[in-house]
C-alpha cells in the first residue's frame, strides 16, 4: 500500500495524540491524581538518600557543566550530567520499591517517567502545566501499549516495567520538548528497540530489578532527544511482521485494545500508590493484615491461620506465591507470605525487617498462610481473614490498596527522617506541587526537595 495511503499506524496514532493533548484537556480530578502521584514518588525517592545504590551519580562535577547537559539529582540537590542524573534519580525512585505502579501493566511508570521528564523540564525551562500534561501523556502511552500485551508477556519471563518503560518515558519527554507527531513516532520507535527485563531476578532475589528501571528511564529520555535531532523510526513498530508485539507477546494484539477509550479514559487515576516497601500485589493484603491486627489486638503468636484470596494471575507472578526460603530484600518484598508474617510479627513492614527475613519467627507464620485463587477477585486486590484463639476475623469484599491524600501526608511524615528536609523544605515541596500549574518552571520542586543545609550527608 502506497505511503501516503496507508491507514496511521499505533504508534503514530498514539504520538498525535500526544502532541495535540494539552493541560485543558486534563479534568482536574485527572490534575490532581498526577499532582499526588508525582508528590509520592519524589518523596521516596527522598527517603533513599542513605541507599547508596551501585551505580548512582555521586561525582563532584564542575560548577560551570552546562545547563542545557546537566540535571539535579535527588539524592544530594547537585548537577550533574543529564544521563546519569536520570539513572541516579530512578534508582533513588525505585530504591524502596515503593514506586508506583499501574496494575493493569504492572508497571512502575513513576521510576521510569518523572526522572527523565524533570531533567528535560529543567533543562528546557517547561512551565508546570507542560510537566504535568507531559507526565499524564507518559503514563497514558506506557498504559495504553502495556495493558494490551502484559499477560503474554509476563508469562514469557519479561519484566512490563523493562519493556514499557522505555515507551512511557520517551512519550514523556517527547511531549516536554515540543516533539511534533512524526518525531515522536521516531521516539517511541526508538523507545520500544530498547525494552528488555527478565523477571528471574524475583525468583533469584537477585539486583537486576533495580536497573531494568533506571535503563528504562535513561533509554526513553535518549530516544525523545534523537528523535529530536531526526533519527527515523518505523511506525509500525508495534503491531509490526517483526515489531513488538510478536517478538514479546508472540500475537498480534488488536489496536482497539491499545486506542478504546483514548483522551476519555485516563490512566493515573488507576495508579496503585504503596504505603509500604513491597510488591503493589503485596500493598493490599499487607494493609488488611494489619487493619485486623490492629482492630482485634491478636499477638503473632495467636495466629493459627491465614487466608488471602486474590486473583489467580497475581499469585502466580514470579516471587509472590513462593515457598522457599527467603534470604534478600528482592525475594522478601516478593514474597506475599514472607510480607504478612513480618507485618504480624512487627504491626508494620520497613526496610529494616525485609533486610533479615529469615528467622524462626517468619518461618513459623509463613507455614500458616495460604493463597487461595478466586477469579471473583479483581487484579491487585485480595481479601484476608485471619483465625487467632479460635476465632477468625476477615477484611470484607475484596479491596485494593486504601491511598488517599492523609495517607500520602501520613506517609510523608513518617518518611522525613529518612528524606533530610526539615519541616519548612517538606512543606514547600508540597506546596509546590500542589500548585505545580501555575509555576513557571519546575525550579520550585527541585529546590524544595535538596536536603537541609545542615542535614547529615
Amino acid at each position: 500500500m502506497p505511503e501516503a495511503t496507508r491507514p496511521p499506524a499505533l504508534l503514530e496514532e498514539l504520538a498525535h495524540f500526544v502532541s495535540e493533548l494539552s493541560s485543558a484537556d486534563l479534568p482536574e480530578r485527572v490534575r490532581e491524581r498526577a499532582k499526588l502521584i508525582l508528590q509520592h514518588n519524589i518523596v521516596v525517592a527522598l527517603a533513599a538518600r542513605d541507599e547508596r545504590v551501585p551505580g548512582q551519580d555521586r561525582t563532584p562535577w564542575p560548577a560551570g557543566l552546562p545547563a542545557a547537559q546537566a540535571a539535579t539529582r535527588l539524592t544530594d540537590g547537585l548537577p550533574a550530567p543529564a544521563e546519569r542524573a536520570v539513572v541516579t534519580n530512578s534508582l533513588a525512585m525505585g530504591a524502596r520499591a515503593q514506586h508506583d505502579e499501574l496494575p493493569a501493566a504492572i508497571s512502575h511508570f513513576g521510576s521510569t517517567v518523572l526522572p527523565p521528564l524533570l531533567a528535560a523540564a529543567e533543562q528546557h525551562r517547561i512551565d508546570g502545566a507542560q510537566v504535568l500534561t507531559a507526565m499524564v501523556a507518559g503514563y497514558e502511552v506506557g498504559a495504553r501499549i502495556g495493558a494490551a500485551s502484559v499477560r503474554q508477556i509476563s508469562r514469557r519471563g519479561f519484566r512490563p516495567t523493562g519493556l514499557y518503560g522505555p515507551l512511557a518515558g520517551a512519550a514523556a519527554v517527547g511531549k516536554a520538548i515540543g516533539l511534533g507527531p512524526t518525531a515522536l513516532t521516531s521516539a517511541l520507535a526508538f523507545a520500544a528497540n530498547t525494552s528488555s527485563g527478565l523477571t528471574q531476578t524475583w525468583l533469584r532475589g537477585s539486583d537486576e530489578w533495580r536497573y531494568q528501571t533506571a535503563f528504562a528511564a535513561r533509554n526513553g529520555y535518549v530516544a525523545a532527544y534523537l528523535a529530536a535531532e531526526g533519527v527515523f523510526g518505523a511506525p509500525d513498530t508495534l503491531e509490526g511482521a517483526n515489531g513488538f508485539h510478536r517478538a514479546f507477546a508472540t500475537a498480534d494484539i488488536a489496536p482497539a485494545s491499545v486506542l478504546d477509550g483514548l483522551g476519555e479514559r485516563w490512566a493515573v487515576e488507576d495508579v496503585l500508590l504503596k504505603p509500604y516497601p513491597v510488591c503493589a500485589f503485596n500493598q493490599a493484603p499487607v494493609q488488611q493484615v494489619l487493619a485486623l491486627k490492629a482492630a482485634r489486638r491478636f499477638r503473632a503468636s495467636d495466629v493459627e491461620r491465614v487466608r488471602v484470596r486474590m486473583n489467580a494471575d497475581d499469585i502466580t507472578y514470579p516471587g509472590v506465591d513462593t515457598t522457599a526460603a527467603v534470604r534478600t530484600r528482592a525475594a522478601a518484598l516478593m514474597s506475599l507470605r514472607t510480607c504478612i508474617a513480618l507485618a504480624l510479627l512487627h504491626g508494620d513492614v520497613t526496610i529494616e525487617h525485609l533486610e533479615s527475613p529469615d528467622t524462626a519467627a517468619v518461618r513459623r507464620l509463613t507455614a500458616r498462610i495460604d493463597l487461595l485463587p478466586d477469579p471473583a477477585v479483581p487484579t491487585h486486590a485480595t481479601s484476608v481473614d485471619v483465625t487467632h484463639d479460635g476465632v477468625t476475623a476477615d477484611s470484607g469484599a475484596p479491596a485494593t490498596t486504601v491511598y488517599d491524600r492523609s495517607t500520602g501526608r501520613a506517609l510523608m511524615s513518617r518518611l522525613q527522617p529518612l528524606t533530610r528536609l526539615d519541616d519548612g523544605r517538606l512543606a514547600r515541596l508540597a506546596e509546590s506541587v500542589r500548585g505545580l500549574e501555575e509555576l513557571p518552571d519546575i525550579g520550585a520542586v527541585l529546590e524544595s526537595a535538596r536536603p537541609a543545609r545542615d542535614a547529615p550527608p
